[in-house]
């Protein structure tokens, strides 16, 4: 018999005793002396130290025959009935601050005490030390897969057993599937897989984003040349390369055939670090460079025309004198030069301008001078109304590094004006400078030393109608490795900044980030498919992607980059 049987036996000794002393006649004599014709009641202890309590109970005659209800029969119990059921869930106890536990829970244990004078159980405690992940025999339904399921049971020891995965779907929920059919090698359509695991309808066919392949180039490879987008290609022309000093070739792209085609030759010599501007849609400007000498020639190409014509310009005023490293804007009718480095030039380093219209063929000169000092290498951006000049190097600088700037408005005879406000940054050239709108903006650049480097990853806005500049953020090397750097491409495309690689304290560089001034903050730019590190390369933004080519060491492949 268990513990919680015999003390529930014993609990009831004290009142089967208080029976059995009564007598019939309400106890007038001792108890024994008088048979009233009930079988004696007697108590007498059992060897095992548990009561044993006889009961009379009554024969069919009416006589009465004793039985016992104990822990070990007796001779005298051997013609009884015994059958006791004995009540296992009882709340007494015979231990009083005994303490009981039993597992529970998630393969845990509970504890429950023995109390108080009677003996009873208290209840259960909180199920603690559980270090299972469910209940023993506990089953549950889960997803799996491709929105499959599967039924899962707890195990002895209160982990999950899983079972197989049923009833799954074809994909997986947020799968994008690419397909190549369309008319177009630049296009493709898309397919994603939805919440249910089944492919929705392919897209329309559509730019593909990130970094794309284009052709190579059917010409050399170069750097230090110019590069202008028409409306439907990028047209390539000059520059020089590892084996030619002075190119004088250039191609056109079309980004919808991803084609190129050779230009016809051009009417003038070859030549490097020359200006040149997309004059509308279907023109292309080139002036000035280097070719043993500082050039002030240049042609005009029509892409118009089937092939494409040049025409050689007008030879600018006599004190307008050839010059390389200038700067150029097309102002919506003409082309403005302005600085540059050229031996006739006053201390070398140019501080005029002038601007040609091709329609008339003619050049022109402000009336009035620059109020900043001669330079080259400077950043000029058109935002609009105005010519936006900032940076550069000349002798006129601190250090040779411009931290000045002006602008020129090119209506009527032509007003100069310097900025409004000092600019938030320092010295500097090799910069980007890039229209926003109505904002001038510079980025990066080469300037003093400064921390042990001469480069710089930091760049502000200058928004000439209110005469103040915003400053950017700078991004970190964890963000943008080698982030100080010169002689970057960049573009601005759905309000943020585009920078890609430059030359920077480690050397040449492949890698990129954007810039959004709602945040002022920087994110990185994807590197898969990216095009190989490079610097002195050129980029035109499309109005929905920019393509990137050429560069050093004489690169004559590119890639597409799509936001």
């Amino acid at each position: 018999m268990g513990l919680r049987q015999s003390l529930f036996v014993s609990s009831l000794v004290a009142p089967l005793f208080a029976v059995a002393c009564s007598s019939s006649d309400g106890g007038s004599g001792p108890a024994g002396d008088d048979d009233t014709g009930s079988a004696d009641t007697t108590v007498s202890p059992d060897d095992s130290g548990v009561d044993s309590t006889v009961v009379d109970t009554s024969g069919a005659d009416g006589s009465k025959t004793d039985s016992t209800i104990g822990d070990t029969p007796t001779d005298a119990d051997a013609g009884a009935d015994a059958d006791v059921v004995v009540d296992t869930g009882s709340p007494f106890c015979s231990t009083p601050g005994a303490i009981e536990s039993e597992p529970c829970g998630k393969c845990g244990t509970h504890s429950r005490l023995c109390a108080g004078d009677g003996g009873t159980w208290l209840p259960w405690g909180a199920c603690t030390a559980e270090i299972g992940d469910c209940t023993p025999a506990e089953t549950r339904t889960t997803t799996c897969g491709k929105c499959g399921k599967r039924t899962e049971t707890c195990s002895p020891k209160c982990a999950w057993d899983k079972g197989a995965c049923g009833s799954e779907g074809i994909c997986n929920p947020g799968d994008v599937e690419t397909a190549y059919a369309c008319s177009s090698v630049r296009q493709t359509k898309t397919r994603t897989c939805d919440t249910t695991c089944a492919w929705s309808s392919f897209t329309d066919c559509l730019a593909v984003k990130g970094w794309d392949d284009m052709a190579v180039a059917p010409i050399t490879g170069r750097q230090q040349h110019t590069a202008v987008w028409t409306g439907s290609d990028m047209v390539v022309w000059g520059g020089n390369s590892s084996s030619v000093s002075y190119l004088a070739d250039g191609a056109k792209y079309n980004l919808a055939t991803d084609t190129w085609t050779v230009l016809p030759a051009a009417p003038v010599v070859g030549r490097y670090a020359h200006v040149a501007v997309a004059a509308g849609t279907n023109k292309m400007i080139v002036w000035g460079g280097y070719n043993a000498g500082y050039r002030n020639d240049g042609a005009v190409l029509d892409l118009s025309t089937t092939p494409p014509t040049w025409t050689t310009m007008l030879a600018p005023p006599t004190t307008f004198y050839g010059r390389y490293y200038a700067s150029a804007v097309w102002t919506g009718t003409e082309m403005f030069v302005y600085g540059g480095y050229g031996s006739s030039c006053a201390g070398t380093y140019c501080a005029d301008g002038a601007l040609y219209n091709p329609s008339t063929n003619t050049w022109r000169t402000p009336a009035t001078t620059s109020p900043i000092p001669g330079r080259y290498f400077a950043s000029m951006v058109w935002n609009g109304s105005k010519a936006v000049i900032f940076g550069g190097t000349g002798t006129g600088c601190t250090g040779n590094y411009c931290a000045d700037g002006a602008t020129f408005d090119p209506s009527g005879t032509g007003t100069w004006a310097a900025l409004k406000s000092p600019a938030p940054l320092d010295g500097r050239y090799y910069l980007l400078g890039l229209a926003n709108g109505t904002q001038a903006t510079f980025w990066g650049g080469y300037g003093a030393s400064v921390a042990a480097s001469y480069m710089r990853n930091t760049g502000a806005a200058y928004d000439d109608a209110a005469g103040t500049w915003k400053p950017f953020s700078a991004p970190s090397e964890t963000l943008l490795a080698g982030s100080k750097r010169r002689e970057l491409v960049g573009w601005w495309a759905g309000g943020k900044l585009y920078v890609w690689g430059g030359y920077g304290d480690a050397g040449v560089l492949g890698n990129g980030a954007i810039y959004d001034p709602a945040t002022d903050s920087w994110t990185a730019m994807p590197t898969t498919n990216a095009p190989t590190a490079r610097y002195e390369a050129t980029a035109v933004w499309t109005g929905t992607e920019a393509i990137i080519w050429g560069g050093q060491s004489s690169k004559n492949d590119g890639k597409v980059y799509r936001p």
